[in-house]
């Protein structure tokens, strides 16, 4: 544990940020914005992030946690990150 942040395994985080990138416009582009803004505590300059931008932000849990839950909702898919500890 760094600080008060608790952080994921990056294999986790490529697999979140993988079913990110793999959703269709304009639904990537909200999601990845959502993600951005939620990681920078500040509103998006609207540039695509990369993937390596995404999966360092999704490395804190509790973010990754967030998105992994908002993309099985979106989905209907349960369970997409795996267990995050």
């Amino acid at each position: 544990m760094m600080g008060n942040h608790t952080f994921v395994t990056e294999s986790s985080a490529e697999l979140v940020t993988e079913n990110l990138f793999s959703l269709t416009d304009p639904w990537r582009d909200r999601f990845l914005a959502f993600v951005a803004e939620r990681a920078l505590g500040k509103g998006w300059n609207g540039r695509l992030p990369t993937k390596k931008e995404v999966t360092a932000w999704l490395c804190k849990e509790s973010l990754c946690q967030a998105v992994t839950l908002l993309l099985n909702t979106w989905q209907g898919d349960p369970d997409i990150a795996g267990n995050l500890n």
